[in-house]
């Protein structure tokens, strides 16, 4: 994918150079292969490394309201996790507590798929579609804010939320998303490429929320993305900085993607790289550009090699 252009005018990001974030990384690859005799055997393992922070946007701040961000994250065994996003409506009145809600109903439904297991050893997850999974994350999520919304008495709307699902199964990365936001991978070729864009519409500022009676028509899954060695998962108030488009297509923002993705494997550090990202999210230069609320949650899948004889 060639670089894209940004123009002089353009309010993304120009470099990451003065962040936090920026200046830790360390991208040396060590070619490990050539230390070992010839009869040994060597065995590449994926490891799933996560690391995520959200920020109230300057916007909130001053008129006194919460972050209306949510996610959550859950890794199962060292290769698959479950990565949830949730935006709250900024006009509906608890749509934080509907963004707190669907993220932990998503999460947890990917969890009970590893927490059933057959006698073979084997999990659901094994013998699940990655693309039902993913339905079921959002199903769950609808369900269990419909539930809450009967139980107080407070109208759906109000709990007014997008919801983005990142599904990381052995090899594959699997996408659901409701709404805007979106998700972006780096490939072992290098490319950083989009997975899930923005949804698309008619009007600036409006978007389909997973409330919405005909959520599932707006329910968008990319599945089993092979070669992916790294994933980024953010809110609408990181998008501005972060995607750029072109020829009315959304393309990465190529100078923020590269370093944060080599960040991303330079470090082991989880709780540290979650206050890289805060700081990231807080920074002038990204709060320049949105002054909404603003989550980012970063996947690193990396390689443990073994030797067996």
């Amino acid at each position: 994918m060639s670089k894209p252009e940004i123009k002089k005018d353009s309010k993304n990001l120009r470099d990451l150079d003065n962040l936090k974030i920026s200046k830790n990384i360390n991208s040396k690859i060590i070619s490990e292969s050539s230390k070992y005799p010839k009869n040994q055997k060597i065995i590449e393992k994926n490891r799933i490394f996560i690391f995520g922070a959200k920020a109230t946007g300057s916007s909130h701040i001053k008129r006194n309201i919460v972050c209306q961000d949510a996610f959550k994250y859950l890794k199962f065994g060292d290769d698959s996790a479950v990565i949830a996003v949730s935006d709250g409506l900024g006009s509906a009145v608890h749509s934080d507590t509907g963004a707190s809600i669907a993220v932990n109903a998503a999460a947890e439904t990917a969890r009970r798929h590893f927490s059933v297991k057959y006698s073979d050893n084997s999990t659901s997850a094994d013998i699940t579609k990655n693309c039902q999974i993913i339905k079921e994350c959002f199903e769950s999520a609808v369900s269990e804010i419909k539930e809450y919304s009967a139980e107080r008495e407070i109208p759906i709307n109000e709990l007014a939320c997008t919801l983005i699902v990142v599904f990381i199964y052995k090899n594959s990365v699997n996408a659901g998303q409701i709404g805007d936001g979106g998700v972006v991978g780096r490939f072992k070729n290098g490319d950083v490429e989009i997975i899930m864009e923005p949804a698309e519409s008619e009007y600036i500022n409006e978007v389909t929320p997973i409330t919405s009676e005909n959520w599932s028509l707006n329910l968008r899954i990319n599945e089993n993305i092979s070669g992916a060695d790294s994933v980024a998962v953010f809110t609408d108030g990181c998008q501005r900085a972060i995607l750029v488009k072109e020829d009315a297509k959304y393309i990465p923002f190529i100078p923020f993607f590269k370093p944060l993705f080599s960040y991303s494997h330079s470090t082991e550090d989880e709780s540290k790289s979650c206050l890289d990202v805060e700081s990231l999210l807080l920074s002038e230069k990204l709060n320049e550009v949105s002054d909404d609320d603003k989550t980012l949650v970063i996947s690193a899948i990396k390689k443990n090699t073994t030797r067996e004889f």
